[in-house]
């Protein structure tokens, strides 16, 4: 018998929804499968039942599993809605054209640069109609568009910056996904990533190596160095050792000195600040201005030109807040209108 067997019975009942989590190959697909029958055993048309995945192999696989296991096959399984992402957003904008307000049926593209943009035009459109967030909003872009950055690093990665001047041992860097997917957009543009092979979800890999020409042990000290800021050697070492095994301080300093002496240079070894017992290495990915950043003393206030952005930031924060109270009421609509149409056709 199944050791979880118990856990597997209670994620058919019908009654409750359940989160599976499991390691690959464990059966979540088949209890997926599965339960999917069962609901098909209750409700009136096979309709009500959607069952949603990330690719359309996948969408496939399970769509032959489950009318392999149907005896009326042959009867409901062109009404069976078992579809990815992309296909059910694309079957509610049929049902609503003008809500949706698409002159056309909408099919999935591979390249969605230039719609994001259009999704950011939109969504700026919006924070237009409040003039005090709009000023604000301006103001914060002209601010980050004005930020030096070297053609090697997109400006979607300016978080660097901010980590070179505040280092911290264990940062986090909050990003939604529209920010993630525009750094991904400028990365891949500059050859710095790819998409690599999966099945069911996307996932990306980094191509540093052969860009800029380094081995993975130098690789590792750039993106600790990205992500924590400056450091000494001894602190790099240490830092590192998840992704690479330096034997000892003085090959980590090997490695930065082959950095250092690249044209123009990956990294800089700092002059040793008063007090200190070793100096410090910056990485130079994000160009001088970031160097200068990271060198200046962290216990001077903030500047009032950086007191505003604060408060801008705030603004726009809380005119985000109220955008996606509307993207819920919208939804709900949405819901509502979609009920209202499959009572129309059953009708």
């Amino acid at each position: 018998m199944i050791a979880d067997q118990t856990e597997r019975d209670r994620a058919l009942e019908v009654t409750r929804s359940f989160v599976v989590q499991a390691p690959a190959g464990s059966g979540k697909t088949d209890l997926l499968i599965r339960r999917y029958l069962r609901l098909l055993e209750v409700v009136e048309q096979p309709e009500e039942v959607v069952a949603i995945t990330f690719t359309r192999k996948a969408a496939g696989e399970m769509r032959e599993r489950v009318l392999k296991a149907l005896p009326s096959a042959a009867e409901v399984g062109h009404r069976l809605r078992i579809q990815t992402v992309d296909s059910l957003c694309a079957a509610l904008t049929r049902q609503m054209p003008l809500l949706s307000r698409f002159g056309a049926p909408p099919e999935p593209v591979e390249d969605a640069r230039e719609l994001r943009l259009a999704a950011a035009r939109a969504t700026f459109a919006r924070v237009d109609e409040d003039d005090a967030v709009a000023q604000a909003a301006a103001r914060l872009r002209e601010w980050l568009l004005s930020l030096p950055v070297t053609g090697r690093v997109p400006v979607a990665l300016a978080d660097a910056r901010w980590l070179q001047a505040n280092p911290a041992r264990d940062p986090v860097i909050a990003a939604s996904d529209a920010d993630v997917m525009v750094a991904v957009d400028g990365l891949k543009s500059l050859s710095l990533l790819f998409e690599g092979s999966s099945s069911r979800v996307l996932k990306f890999e980094h191509n540093l190596l052969r860009v800029f020409n380094v081995q993975p042990a130098a690789a590792a000290l750039l993106a600790v160095l990205m992500l924590r800021g400056p450091q000494t050697a001894a602190e790099l070492r240490a830092n590192c050792e998840r992704l690479h095994h330096f034997a000892d301080i003085s090959a980590v300093e090997g490695f930065l000195d082959e950095l250092q002496a690249k044209t123009p240079p990956y990294v800089r070894k700092l002059p040793r600040a008063t007090g200190a017992r070793e100096a410090r290495w910056v990485h130079l990915l994000c160009g001088e201005a970031a160097l200068v950043a990271s060198v200046a003393p962290v216990e001077v206030p903030l500047r009032d030109d950086l007191q505003v952005a604060a408060a801008e930031l705030a603004a726009i924060r809380a005119e985000q807040v109220r955008l996606m109270t509307q993207m819920e009421e919208l939804r709900a609509t949405v819901a509502r209108l979609n009920e209202a149409l499959g009572q129309r056709k059953e009708g």
